[in-house]
């Protein structure tokens, strides 16, 4: 066998899996607002700078 071929056989599942779960993540933004307004609180918690709010 061929060490060259190496590369073409390995799996694509990381790569479907991944993409489902953005896919999946970016919909959700979108289409639910509470998955929208929970999203949006921890970005600013996290970009507040606070870190009491932030360890909790």
């Amino acid at each position: 066998m061929k060490q060259g071929n190496t590369k073409r056989n390995k799996s694509k599942w990381p790569t479907y899996l991944s993409l489902t779960t953005v896919i999946l993540l970016v919909m959700g933004y979108f289409t639910l607002p509470s998955f929208e307004m929970f999203l949006n609180n921890a970005w600013h918690v996290l970009t507040s700078g606070n870190r009491e709010a932030v360890k909790n």
